[in-house]
């Protein structure tokens, strides 16, 4: 897994089955985009954008564009959730999904986390309006890769 730091100053994560892009909006809120697996090497790194936000704004808002992302490793799976278990009062997870994978894994964490802290939406203008809450000006973004940084295969997803 590469990670480059990206001139908008987003945070660009590439591994050859799966990319992500995370930004950090302000007021504990970040967005991440997601092409293809979500991998285990990503946990981390969300995990670590997650407790500067709580430390800063003593909460975690996690906006995750995943329509492109069919499903995650297990591995993925367990780190965020574990995480999120721990930190369920301070923290909250909107996926905008079509996968029903993924629909079915914000379910299960739920239930392992003991707490709504997950949840997943399949509207684009409902999914921006949750995160509007906390910064006005949230939209969607397109996951944009540099030149140099091959698709994930779609399939792999």
């Amino acid at each position: 897994m590469n990670r480059r730091k990206i001139e908008d100053r987003s945070w660009l994560y590439v591994d050859d089955r799966g990319v992500m892009r995370s930004y950090e909006l302000g007021g504990g809120m970040m967005l991440y985009v997601c092409r293809g697996l979500q991998i285990g090497e990503f946990a981390p790194h969300v995990i670590e954008d997650g407790a500067r936000q709580i430390q800063e704004f003593q909460r975690c808002i996690y906006m995750v564009d995943a329509l492109e992302s069919n499903r995650m490793e297990t591995d993925f799976r367990d780190q965020m959730t574990e995480w999120l278990k721990k930190n369920s009062q301070r923290v909250e997870a909107h996926l905008l999904i079509r996968s029903m994978l993924l629909k079915m894994a914000v379910s299960v964490a739920n239930l392992v986390i003991g707490a709504a802290t997950t949840h997943a939406h399949t509207d684009v203008e409902a999914w921006e309006a949750v995160g509007q809450r906390v910064n006005p000006g949230f939209k969607r973004r397109p996951l944009v890769l540099p030149d140099d940084v091959p698709e994930p295969p779609a399939s792999s997803c």
